[in-house]
């Protein structure tokens, strides 16, 4: 089966973008974020995989990516599986064509360890548990948890530029659906 790469963009204003491209890494689909302007490709985030025998990964497992729509209008759509849980995401340029949001669910079926989306992002420093912001004289990005879902997730900067954000909202009876949202967002340009 090959599994092709993909990429979901966004224009910001004439000279600034906002790209997500999602590679096949081994077993599973890894994504990246990408703020591109006149000074060039600037990586904000790139997600952290794990392995095949990992039941808690460090990000979720997808092994299947689907894009619909066209343009502004274009969504990723990614699933998969790890351990015995099941995993989805959709991946889509917010209405105010200035963010593009992550609305990641976990269907589980035992005590989980660790729910997260983890990151390399070393420009990212937090500002609290819900924020956090890349900076350069040129450009400023926003990383921020969804407030509609209070309390769901937090983030956390980790050592060697790695950022995660774990998901709280653990269903208290198993099966059960966890799930948290966040957007990364070009503030002020």
């Amino acid at each position: 089966m090959t599994h092709q790469a993909e990429s979901l963009e966004m224009c910001v204003t004439e000279s600034i973008r906002l790209r997500t491209d999602f590679v096949w890494r081994g077993d599973r689909y890894a994504h990246a974020v990408t703020l591109i302007n006149p000074q060039g490709e600037h990586l904000l985030l790139e997600s952290v995989e794990g392995d095949p025998q990992d039941p808690w990964p460090p990000s979720p497992a997808f092994q299947q990516l689907s894009m619909q729509g066209d343009g502004a209008q274009r969504v990723a759509f990614l699933v998969g599986m790890a351990g015995k849980s099941h995993w989805s995401m959709s991946v889509e340029v917010a209405s105010d064509q200035r963010s593009i949001v992550f609305d990641v669910a976990c269907r589980i079926h035992l005590a989980a360890d660790r729910l997260c989306s983890s990151y390399r992002a070393p420009s990212f420093e937090i500002n609290d548990p819900a924020t956090a912001v890349a900076e350069k004289e040129s450009w400023y990005c926003r990383l921020k948890l969804d407030p509609t879902l209070p309390q769901h997730a937090q983030m956390q900067n980790l050592p060697a530029g790695l950022l995660r954000m774990e998901c709280l909202a653990v269903p208290g009876t198993l099966p059960g659906t966890a799930r948290w949202k966040y957007a990364v967002t070009v503030a002020d340009v």
